[in-house]
């Protein structure tokens, strides 16, 4: 028969190879399965034909706040914004309430359109507009399902979208008092009284008598609390609790303190640079390494490029001669670069999917891209070639052969009809010595020597 070219033929593929259908193989359909996921697993994880060098390129964005109305242009852009219920302030990156027309409406974004222009009502219908015949300037609302049809005059605004830079940061709303009940000697447990609000853990705790930045690390109850550390307070000493939220919560709202317009929050997408990481794809296995981000020893375009300046003034030497002296030039700027710079430390774990940079990450600029060298699994699913690798082959019908030995000694001594008894202990022997010369060879063969022993 032909390669297998898909998971089923691949597994009936194994399967013949036990004996089947000659024999009986006593591996239930979800063991066989198993069995092939493993092997993958394995394959991905030390054959050098399981994994593939990519790049990914992951673009910095803003954090967006999504109002429930279309007042965002009510805000001003760089002012100060501050949510009532937690406190958490943050400033206006940008305004999302440029007018855009029909034909590059972001899908999922929810706008209001500001004239209709020559754009037909099934145009508009196209784009997600839902009331039925024309719309009305300045009032009808729609959330794009489509970009829409370029070249008509039909402009729409998103003015429920605010955008923020960063992480916000606490606004230091009072949320509690209470007076201390009983004179406090070096001693982080408080008995309280005459307490207004809920007191929470993490809130700060100011008062006379309080030493240093005090927050609350547990509450017994609201008489009860413990601080971070021992304090020497008298008896009757007015504390204060502050939050120390720096998030944005749904449903609270939020006021510009310039402007002083008030709006409802809707949701929050958190951006970039306030995750502080990059959410990886389930198929990369590994990050090495991540481009330079913004400028440095090297960078430039045109003619402002180091390379390029070196060539101008030594453009003679080149063309004449040898490049013996740009290379080394080259390589010594990489090596100050190296040394000055530094490469960008990174973080990844392949169970988590997401990629940490320790970088000041608002120093990142809206736009940026960030480019990492990551390693991908090989995919079956698109490239069917991988059915066809014969120490996959080999290694998943080793796996399945253990799982149907390792079935067959739970009857072991089971005498059937004509005398014939079961043998699973020599078949899971069998298949045991088969999968480690299989797992022998991938390191032999199969595996790219470490970088030190190649030469």
């Amino acid at each position: 028969m032909a390669q297998p070219t898909s998971r089923d033929t691949f597994k009936k593929w194994c399967l013949r190879k036990l004996g089947a259908p000659v024999i009986e193989i006593n591996v239930d359909a979800d063991q066989v399965d198993d069995r092939v996921d493993e092997a993958l697993s394995y394959w991905w994880d030390y054959h050098f034909d399981g994994v593939e060098k990519t790049y990914l390129k992951h673009k910095v964005v803003n954090s967006v706040i999504k109002l429930t109305t279309q007042v965002a242009n009510t805000f001003t852009e760089g002012e100060v914004i501050r949510g009532l219920t937690s406190g958490a302030r943050t400033t206006i990156a940008a305004l999302a309430n440029t007018s855009e027309t029909v034909g590059s409406l972001v899908i999922g974004r929810e706008y209001i359109v500001t004239s209709v222009g020559d754009t037909s009502n099934a145009q508009w219908a196209a784009v997600g507009f839902t009331g039925g015949g024309a719309p009305t300037a300045g009032s009808s609302t729609f959330i794009a399902t489509a970009p829409g049809a370029s070249g008509t005059t039909g402009t729409v605004s998103a003015r429920n979208i605010l955008n923020y830079k960063g992480k916000p940061v606490s606004g230091g709303i009072t949320e509690a008092t209470a007076n201390v009940n009983g004179a406090v000697q070096s001693s982080a447990s408080l008995v309280l009284d005459g307490n207004s609000g809920t007191i929470k853990v993490g809130m700060i705790v100011v008062g006379t008598g309080i030493s240093a930045t005090t927050t609350v690390k547990t509450v017994t109850d609201q008489n009860n609390i413990t601080l971070d550390r021992p304090q020497i307070l008298d008896d009757n000493t007015a504390l204060t609790f502050v939050s120390t939220n720096s998030e944005f919560l749904a449903t609270e709202t939020i006021r510009g303190e310039s402007s002083g317009a008030t709006a409802v929050i809707s949701t929050v997408t958190k951006g970039t640079v306030e995750n502080e990481y990059i959410e990886v794809p389930e198929e990369i296995i590994g990050a090495v390494n991540v481009f330079n981000i913004g400028s440095n020893i090297s960078a430039g375009a045109g003619m402002f490029n180091v390379e390029y300046q070196f060539i101008l003034h030594n453009l003679h030497d080149i063309v004449n001669y040898n490049l013996t002296n740009f290379f080394m030039s080259m390589s010594n700027l990489r090596l100050m670069e190296e040394l000055l710079v530094g490469a960008i430390p990174l973080r990844y774990n392949r169970h988590d999917n997401k990629l940490f940079l320790d970088v000041e990450w608002d120093t990142l600029p809206h736009g940026e891209f960030i480019v990492v060298e990551a390693y991908s699994i090989v995919d079956p699913n698109i490239y069917a070639d991988v059915w066809k690798d014969r120490w996959l082959q080999n290694y998943a019908t080793a796996k399945i052969k253990y799982q149907w030995g390792s079935n067959l000694t739970k009857f072991n001594g089971m005498t059937l009809p004509g005398n014939v008894q079961f043998n699973g202990e020599q078949i899971l022997n069998d298949a045991r010595e088969e999968i480690q010369r299989l797992e022998d060879e991938i390191f032999t063969s199969h595996t790219l020597p470490a970088s030190d022993m190649i030469g």
